[in-house]
């Protein structure tokens, strides 16, 4: 992670010196998040996949080639919430939930116009850096948690598509304020996978990798999740140049 970091510090510097002006800011936004597989959606109402949202925010800057292209690099704490609930027996009801946190870095095209709106796609690199989960069934049961940590049931490391659009509204010559709408989807699996042998002996995993290797009729088959993630975005960024985009 430290060579990632000093790349990334490396690029933003080269890009300083050829660009021809410069935005920094900060930014937040508030997500509704998923973890997407094919095994839990195939459970039935035993598990059933709840609308679950979480925040992120971050720095970032953008580097402008002309009035309209530029290039962003940003640094963001992610959280993506993934809650759950279901009937077991007929009678017997439970919720839970897996809650992780990844240090983001995007780096994404940036195209503008004169008027403020924005376009951005690009990849993004994520890097875990914790994840607990809950279970709570009524009438509760002695296999019942809360804030276990399950880091171990996912991979470190995540790569995803990133794309959004929006509005820079021009506050003062220096200031703007940013609003928008951001997606991401990982193309990289965010669950960790386990042979069978090693997914009995399992520890400390959470209810998305769990049931990421069980099929509804009880059969292991492994399949993949895929994080994804989308809401509104805010932000204030500071033009160093002085000059409108």
């Amino acid at each position: 992670m430290k060579r990632i970091i000093i790349c990334v510090m490396v690029l933003m510097a080269t890009q300083l010196v050829q660009s021809q002006s410069m935005m920094i800011g900060v930014k937040g936004a508030y997500n509704t998040t998923w973890l997407m597989n094919k095994n839990i959606f195939d459970q039935g109402d035993e598990l059933d996949p709840d609308a679950s949202f979480a925040p992120s925010y971050g720095v970032n800057g953008i580097f402008y080639f002309n009035d309209n292209l530029g290039l962003a690099i940003e640094a963001n704490v992610n959280k993506i919430t993934q809650k759950y609930s279901g009937v077991i027996l007929d009678s017997i009801t439970w919720e839970g939930s897996d809650k992780l946190t990844y240090m983001e870095i995007p780096l994404l095209l940036h195209l503008a116009n004169k008027g403020g709106m924005y376009f951005e796609i690009g990849p993004k690199v994520s890097f875990l850096t914790g994840a607990t989960g809950a279970i709570e069934t009524t009438p509760s049961f002695i296999s019942d948690y809360n804030e276990r940590t399950i880091k171990k049931g996912f991979n470190k490391t995540m790569f995803s598509l990133v794309f959004g659009f929006g509005v820079n509204v021009r506050a003062s010559d220096l200031v703007y304020v940013i609003a928008g709408l951001r997606f991401s989807g990982s193309f990289t699996d965010a669950t960790k996978e386990y042979s069978k042998e090693e997914f009995a002996k399992a520890e400390d995993i959470g209810i998305t990798d769990s049931f990421a290797h069980i099929k509804q009729d009880g059969i292991f088959k492994y399949e993949n999740t895929t994080a994804v993630t989308g809401g509104i975005m805010l932000g204030i960024g500071f033009n160093l140049s002085n000059k409108a985009k």
